[in-house]
């Protein structure tokens, strides 16, 4: 094969993301893929090897979650590839498909945070406003927040007792402050470190009843982890004296932290032990990493490619 034709190739390959799971059937898991031709959302049985293609839109699906239980797969279903329409979601095992929020109008999706006791919170944007609403199946939609300026959802406890909210009331969109909120809507705490530095949430501890929070701070010129309970106020910063930017992901024990670090075009993992501070290396091949998620078995997935290699999903086992 000639070189332009082995250049091509690689980006006619179709591609898959890193699959996600849940957080309490771990052997349950989504992914989405353009091997038709469009970003579908497929289910992945991980006990059997079954997939099975989950959506089949005409312009493809974007974004998609799976919830804690593994029960149901959500997706949003926009009308023409124009990211505005709503969410709709299907039993992980097949059957028919229903929509999430029916009592609430269409508009831009801005996130989606789904608890283990079937409570979700949804972001969107539309009519000049964003807003995010608290949905429970057979039951009506409440207005959680709304605001003039960019706000959305980033997580939901496993409990549903703490909603974790970015938003830019005091700063902009690019760095936002970060507050939790019970779902009545009452303040729990905030941080926000002033102008230029923004605080981002990830998502709360992957255990049940756990309100730490993993987030990701600007205050030393970079993004760097830290852990908040906005219970006590509590905060533990993590960092590390290597350079690059860093991102973050809890171990499903809540014990560690995946540290992904990119530097100069090259990534690289680390799990930090919360309870001794020790920071270890993992070994990956030489490449950028897109994605990482940690597994119950404490080997970690990624999405990987490099210069002469295009992207796969691969594991540290």
């Amino acid at each position: 094969m000639k070189a332009e034709e082995r250049w091509q190739a690689r980006f006619r390959a179709s591609r898959m993301t890193l699959p996600s799971w849940a957080r309490q059937a771990p052997n349950r898991s989504i992914y989405r893929s353009n091997a038709t031709g469009t970003w579908q959302v497929y289910a992945w049985d991980r006990v059997s090897g079954a997939t099975r293609q989950v959506t089949d839109r005409p312009r493809g699906a974007v974004y998609a979650a799976i919830d804690p239980t593994g029960q149901w797969i959500y997706w949003f279903a926009d009308t023409e590839g124009d990211e505005f329409g709503t969410w709709w979601r299907q039993p992980f095992n097949g059957g028919p498909d229903e929509p999430v929020a029916p009592d609430v109008p269409p508009g831009q999706p801005g996130g989606i945070a789904l608890s283990a006791t079937g409570l979700a919170a949804i972001s969107w944007a539309g009519g000049g406003a964003f807003r995010i609403h608290l949905v429970r199946a057979g039951d009506p939609a409440t207005l959680l927040y709304e605001h003039a300026e960019t706000n959305w959802v980033t997580d939901i406890s496993l409990d549903g007792s703490l909603i974790a909210i970015n938003h830019g009331e005091y700063s902009d969109f690019r760095h936002p402050a970060l507050r939790v909120v019970r779902p009545n809507g009452d303040t729990v705490g905030e941080l926000y470190d002033g102008p230029g530095k923004g605080v981002i949430g990830l998502g709360f501890a992957p255990v049940m009843g756990d309100r730490r929070l993993l987030a990701l701070h600007e205050r030393r010129s970079r993004n760097e982890p830290l852990v908040w309970d906005a219970m006590t106020g509590e905060q533990r910063e993590i960092w590390l004296k290597d350079s690059g930017d860093l991102a973050a992901e809890w171990y499903h024990d809540g014990r560690s932290l995946l540290i992904l670090r990119d530097d100069r075009a090259r990534s690289h993992l680390h799990r930090y032990d919360l309870a001794g501070g020790v920071l270890k290396p993992i070994e990956t091949p030489h490449g950028v990493i897109d994605a990482a998620a940690p597994r119950p078995g404490g080997h970690v997935e990624y999405s990987w490619s490099s210069a002469s290699h295009p992207p796969v999903i691969r594991s540290s086992n």
